[in-house]
């Protein structure tokens, strides 16, 4: 299975959805419940929230956020966070 993801290089996008789907695990259920859409583009996470409140917390904790999300990743998968 592992040749075969590679050879298709698919293997990064797979990655990335294993990420993001444990966005809970990472930010915690109040954050996760107000997120709307998730995205990972060239290094960048982009966030759309549906409250100011979190966008806040969110931008206070960016830096942690990012530290857990390589931490989980094994790897660098995201330099910066952008909020919507």
């Amino acid at each position: 299975m592992a040749h075969y993801v590679s050879s298709m290089g698919i293997g990064d996008k797979l990655e990335e959805v294993s990420l993001l789907s444990k966005w809970g695990e990472i930010v915690g259920d109040p954050v996760a419940k107000r997120t709307t859409g998730l995205k990972l583009i060239d290094g960048i996470l982009h966030i759309e929230l549906n409250s100011s409140v979190m966008r806040d917390v969110l931008l206070n904790t960016r830096s942690l956020i990012i530290s857990r999300i390589n931490e989980m990743a094994g790897k660098r998968m995201v330099k910066d966070i952008y909020l919507k």
